[in-house]
C-alpha cells in the first residue's frame, strides 16, 4: 500500500495466525476501544519502554500477583495517598510521613538502631523525586502525573 489503508468492518474483525504474528510500526501506533478491552497471555508478558510510561486511570486500579510483587526503583520510590507519603530513597532512607502514623503489632513492634530519636525535632523533610536525566529535548516532565 502506498500512502493509506483504511479498514472499516460492520460488526465482527478476527484475525487468527497459527505460529507467530509480529506488528511493527515505524512511528506511532494508538487504539481506541469503546467500552472494554481484554488482553489474555498464556505465560510471559513483557513491556520495554525507552523512558517514560504513565497510566492514568478514572476510578480504580487493582494489581493481584499470586506469589511476589517486586516493585524496584534506582533512585526514588513514592507511594502518596492524600496527606499521605512513603518515600525510599537509593541511600537507604526511608520516609513515613502522614497526619497521623498508627502502629500496631498484634504481639511486637520492634525498632533496633545505635540511637533511636523518638519526638526530640530530629526528623529530615521528604525529599522531592529526583528530576530524570534523559528527558529529549521538549519533553515534559511527566512526575506530577
Amino acid at each position: 500500500v502506498g500512502i493509506i489503508r483504511a479498514l472499516t468492518v460492520g460488526v465482527a474483525y478476527q484475525t487468527t495466525v497459527g505460529g507467530i504474528m509480529n506488528t511493527s510500526v515505524a512511528l506511532l501506533q494508538s487504539s481506541q476501544v469503546g467500552l472494554h478491552k481484554s488482553l489474555m497471555v498464556g505465560m510471559g508478558y513483557s513491556v520495554n519502554v525507552g523512558n517514560n510510561v504513565t497510566f492514568s486511570v478514572g476510578k480504580t486500579m487493582k494489581e493481584n500477583t499470586g506469589q511476589t510483587a517486586v516493585y524496584s526503583a534506582g533512585e526514588h520510590l513514592e507511594l502518596c495517598c492524600g496527606k499521605a507519603r512513603l518515600v525510599l530513597t537509593k541511600d537507604g532512607s526511608i520516609f513515613l510521613n502522614g497526619t497521623h502514623i498508627h502502629l500496631e503489632g498484634e504481639s511486637d513492634v520492634n525498632g533496633d538502631a545505635p540511637v533511636i530519636n523518638w519526638n526530640c525535632g530530629a526528623t529530615q523533610p521528604v525529599p522531592d523525586a529526583p528530576v530524570p536525566k534523559d528527558l529529549p529535548p521538549g519533553m515534559p516532565d511527566m512526575r506530577q502525573f
